[in-house]
């Protein structure tokens, strides 16, 4: 029961900031299971930024993938969880087991994929951010460098 987790200030805090119930308490729980010290606030920052369903077990993933430090810098640059876990396993994917969607895709080449993991968490960000690695990773192999995609997120950007 959520009285059983909070207050009923806290409860009126989450309300006021438009957050679900039932997500900021499967992330508090997801924290929890975590050892991750925290406070409301933080608890409901994550909420709104992990993802449409599911939020702590993203929440969970995203610890696991980046560590507290980094989620918590990726919730402050307005970046969804679910997002920055996806980029970050089709950076890491194995070519050979990432299942494809179109057949011409042969995966992302190696030295491409050394590249992005340089830029770390902040290629993660920017490329989330867009919501689309293809063009991130098109508009690398067309001269743009990770630095300038960090710098410069437009670049991948929808428009």
């Amino acid at each position: 029961m959520i009285l059983d987790t909070f207050s009923l200030d806290e409860i009126e805090q989450v309300l006021d900031k438009g957050s679900a119930l039932s997500g900021v308490l499967e992330v508090g729980n997801a924290l929890k299971g975590k050892e991750i010290v925290t406070n409301l606030q933080e608890i409901i920052l994550f909420e709104k930024y992990a993802g449409d369903y599911s939020k702590g077990h993203f929440v969970t993933q995203a610890i696991d993938a980046f560590g507290i430090d980094r989620v918590r810098k990726i919730v402050t640059k307005s970046c969804r969880l679910d997002k920055a876990v996806e980029v970050n396993n089709y950076i890491n994917a194995d070519s050979s087991s990432r299942r494809s969607r179109d057949s011409s895709d042969s995966g992302i080449p190696e030295s491409l994929k050394q590249s992005l993991k340089k830029g770390g968490i902040d290629v993660v960000i920017a490329i989330a951010k867009a919501g689309n690695m293809e063009v991130a990773v098109k508009t690398i192999e067309a001269g743009f460098t990770v630095e300038e995609i960090t710098r410069f997120p437009f670049l991948i950007s929808p428009l």
